[in-house]
């Protein structure tokens, strides 16, 4: 395995960790799917995308989650 194929392994290996991690405290904060969308003007789909790991956010992205749930970016990231 190469140092790329190694980089792309843990790339997709940490988003898959993030999205799991997102749908959990959104869950936790009895937020729908189809309601952060609505929140952060985002469809559904693409929040499940988020969810599943396929969606790489910018750091601007991650602020307007964070802004949605109610929570600082610390304060997201602390558990994470």
């Amino acid at each position: 395995m190469t140092i790329k194929d190694k980089e792309q392994l843990e790339k997709e290996l940490w988003l898959k960790a993030f999205g799991n991690y997102l749908k959990k405290v959104r869950k936790g904060k009895g937020i729908s799917a189809a309601e952060l969308g609505r929140r952060i003007a985002m469809d559904p789909p693409n929040i499940t995308r988020l969810e599943k790991g396929q969606v790489n956010p910018s750091l601007y992205l991650l602020k307007k989650i964070c802004d949605s749930l109610n929570l600082s970016l610390h304060e997201f990231f602390d558990d994470f």
